[in-house]
This record gives structure tokens, C-alpha cells and sequence, in this order.
């Protein structure tokens, strides 16, 4: 093979490659999205398509055995994360979901039940919208769906949040870990439930659902208090307002100081003779 003929297909080659990454990435961002939304047939559709150019994509097959999850075909989502196992013997996620097959009967096309209308409804005082922070991996991001009731855990000076199974998912920012930690302690009960997912977040609906007499006069959640600062005059700041006529730089000249001038010599006239 001539230079010019080894150049020509390392490019073709360049170029192919970079065209699986593209629909790779796509097809990922797709697939995700479909995830998002529980659109699993979709999700279903995307992943394969990913699995065919890359068979060893153990993301895409994760996400490829889940969606054949939700839509109750067990034993083909049994056969995905297989697969992960394969290429990654302690792949936690395939582990977790193989075990939850093992451990649970699913039906053709199951469903879950529709959300109650009023899960989410505000109630002032008591219930609190508010984003996990350090949430987990993708893939367990990608496992949830709005309305799953999960846990709070409160630890020492932090409060995590967990599926009913015990799985990670984030933890409560430190200002809300530390007010939630002193009522739990006191005796609080809090419904906690998944309220949206979106790439690199999950937002949690807290609500109180029984208050300790310790705290019977105490809001879990208190409205944000707006800060107010009074405008004070200038005029009571200075007790003297400075005169314009001592500002720094004035050019303006008293009489005195006119006086004191030395007044200029006027030109001799060259023309006159003595």
C-alpha cells in the first residue's frame, strides 16, 4: 500500500470513528431522555441501536436491561445485565437489579399505580420542595421515577437520602440537614417522595407527617424571611453638609485673594520714541 493510500484510509478510518462517537452520544442523550419521561419502548429502541455498534457498552446495557424492567420483561433484562457481568464481574448496578428479579415477580407490561393529584400539594409550614446534592451515579438517577417514596437518613451532621432498599442517592444541603436532624431526634415523621429527575439532579418533596409535642408551636419549614434595610438621609449620616466651595479642586477665588494678586506689567510700546 502506497503513503497516499495508507493516509486516505487512516482518515476514512478517523472519520467513521468519529461518526459512531457523535451517534453514540445522541443516541445516549436520547435514550436518557426517554428514561426521563418512561418512555421505555423508546429507551429500548435508542440503547439497542447503541448495543449494536458497541456490544461492550456497559452503560447502554444497564439502561437496556432496565427499560425491559419496567416494562416487565424479566427475563430479557435478566439477559442484559448478564451481559454487564461480564465485562464487569462487580458492576453493582447489574447486581442490584438481578437480585431484585430474583426476588420479585413481574407481570407482562407492568405498571405502576397512578400518582395521588394531591402528593405534591404545598401545605405552609409543612411541606418543602428542595434539590439533593452529591446525588448518585447516572445509572441509579436513571432507576427512579417521580413519586417513588424514599428515606432520610440523618447522620451526624448531615441527613442522606436512600430508595426504600437502602440505595444512595444524595444527601439534604447542610442548612436543611442540621433544622431536620434536631426534629427527627425530637420525635418528627416526614413522607418523603421523588417530585422531578433531570440529568445531574433530583428534587425531592418533603412533608411532615406528624409533630412531636416538643415542637407543637415550631415549623418544620418556616417561610424565607426577607431582609429589609432602612434608608437612613444624608443629612442625619453628616452633621455638617460640605459646602461646594471648600470640595477639593475648586477654582473659585474669595475677594482677599484677588487683592493679593500682583497685578501683571503691561507691555512696553516699542513705537513711542523717548
Amino acid at each position: 500500500m502506497s503513503r497516499d493510500n495508507y493516509r486516505n484510509s487512516g482518515l476514512t478510518t478517523l472519520i467513521k470513528l468519529t461518526s459512531l462517537i457523535n451517534m453514540t452520544d445522541d443516541l445516549t442523550q436520547q435514550a436518557i431522555t426517554a428514561a426521563l419521561v418512561q418512555d421505555w419502548k423508546e429507551a429500548v429502541k435508542c440503547n439497542e441501536q447503541i448495543v449494536k455498534a458497541n456490544p461492550e457498552n456497559i452503560e447502554a446495557l444497564n439502561r437496556l436491561g432496565h427499560a425491559y424492567l419496567e416494562l416487565g420483561k424479566a427475563e430479557t433484562a435478566k439477559k442484559y445485565f448478564n451481559k454487564v457481568l461480564k465485562l464487569d464481574p462487580y458492576n453493582q448496578i447489574a447486581q442490584k437489579n438481578l437480585l431484585t428479579i430474583a426476588t420479585k415477580k413481574f407481570s407482562k407490561c407492568e405498571s405502576k399505580a397512578p400518582l395521588n393529584p394531591n402528593l405534591f400539594l404545598e401545605d405552609p409550614g409543612k411541606t418543602k420542595t428542595t434539590s439533593l446534592v452529591e446525588i448518585a451515579e447516572k445509572e441509579i438517577v436513571l432507576s427512579l421515577s417521580i413519586g417513588d417514596e424514599i428515606e432520610i437518613v440523618p447522620k451526624k451532621r448531615t441527613i442522606v437520602a436512600t430508595t426504600k432498599k437502602g440505595v444512595y442517592l444524595g444527601k439534604l444541603a447542610d442548612d436543611l440537614s442540621l433544622r431536620l436532624i434536631s426534629f427527627l431526634k425530637g420525635g418528627n415523621k416526614y413522607e418523603v417522595n421523588i417530585k422531578s429527575i433531570e440529568p445531574g439532579e433530583i428534587k425531592i418533596f418533603i412533608r411532615e407527617i406528624f409533630r412531636s409535642k416538643k415542637f407543637v408551636n415550631l415549623s418544620s419549614f418556616p417561610p424565607q424571611e426577607i431582609a429589609y434595610s432602612a434608608f437612613v438621609p444624608p443629612d442625619l449620616v453628616h452633621e455638617t453638609r460640605p459646602e461646594m466651595a471648600d470640595a477639593e479642586g475648586s477654582d473659585e477665588k474669595t475677594d482677599d485673594d484677588k487683592n493679593d494678586e500682583t497685578p501683571e506689567e503691561e507691555p512696553l510700546d516699542h513705537n513711542l520714541e523717548e
